[in-house]
């Protein structure tokens, strides 16, 4: 039998570092142009770096990933300022960092099935299920909560971790 290698993907779930975001919940994080988040990003896309991942995907949009990598390119030849978005923060340094030609952009919305309605509060009203999406709202805040109090106590790595 061969020894067969199997891809192992890794996936880094992240709090949207620039704000606002259109989320449902949305995290409040404070500025990462600041120097002791500048140095805690250094240090994530250091620890990121060790696992020599092949191939970054971001989320973003995949008609926007020429846009992506042109950014990216910019970055590269020292043309493209880095915002607040982690996407830039960090993705664009790790890519940086292990020599990587481009990143990939990938939505998780993207590909719904035909006829499915993402428009969670008229469903419910429809369906009689306000308390389900009350109930998710209220476990959705209590995370968020709980990653604000892992930042401001603890910073950007344990939040990661």
């Amino acid at each position: 039998m061969q020894n067969e290698r199997k891809t192992q993907v890794v996936g880094a779930g992240k709090p949207a570092l620039g704000q606002p975001r259109g989320d449902y919940v949305n995290m409040r994080v404070d500025d990462v142009l600041q120097p002791h988040r500048q140095r805690e990003i250094a240090t994530l896309v250091e620890r990121l770096a060790d696992f020599r991942p092949t191939k970054i995907a971001v989320e973003v949009p995949p008609d926007e990933e020429a846009q992506l990598n042109a950014d990216y390119h910019a970055y590269l030849q020292g043309r493209f300022a880095l915002t607040r978005d982690e996407v830039h923060q960090i993705a664009f340094r790790l890519a940086q960092r292990l020599g990587h030609p481009r990143l990939y952009a990938v939505d998780w919305l993207e590909d719904l099935p035909d006829g499915l309605d993402v428009d969670f509060e008229t469903f419910a009203q429809a369906h009689g299920q306000e308390h389900l999406l009350a109930q998710a709202l209220h476990a959705a805040q209590a995370r968020v909560a709980r990653a604000e109090t892992i930042l401001a106590q603890e910073g950007l790595i344990a939040l990661y971790r």
